[in-house]
């Protein structure tokens, strides 16, 4: 798995290339929580070039999910129809701060519409 990192206004963007896996994990996590820092409560992975998703993804968006329940969001954009279902299955796509978009703009425009920090 590769893994990018970008700030697309306010928004944390992470990138995942490969495999979203157990093996590359606890990597992204780490990442991912330092992307989010002490005033963001937002966070948004790429999925445009991630082959799979597993339980150990899934623990990964689950994770950063109970981090930030409370005041934001995690959200997915260019997910593929695989991982969609997948994330469907496993009753993600239907919990409280989780949210799929369909293009990083579209991520950033709830963040306009609110107008504060946490996006929420």
């Amino acid at each position: 798995m590769e893994i990018t990192e970008t700030l697309a206004g306010r928004v944390p963007v992470i990138g995942v290339c490969g495999e979203f896996d157990h093996v590359g994990g606890l990597l992204l996590l780490k990442r991912a929580r330092s992307a989010l820092g002490a005033n963001v409560h937002f966070i948004v992975f790429d999925l445009e070039n991630c082959t799979y998703i597993d339980s150990g993804g899934v623990a990964v968006l689950l994770t950063l999910l109970d981090q930030v329940r409370d005041t934001g969001w995690v959200g997915i954009v260019n997910a593929s129809r695989h991982v969609l279902r997948i994330l469907e299955i496993v009753g993600l796509s239907d919990t409280q701060g989780f949210m799929v978009f369909a293009n990083v703009a579209e991520a950033q425009e709830r963040c306009g519409a609110t107008g504060n920090d946490i996006c929420s």
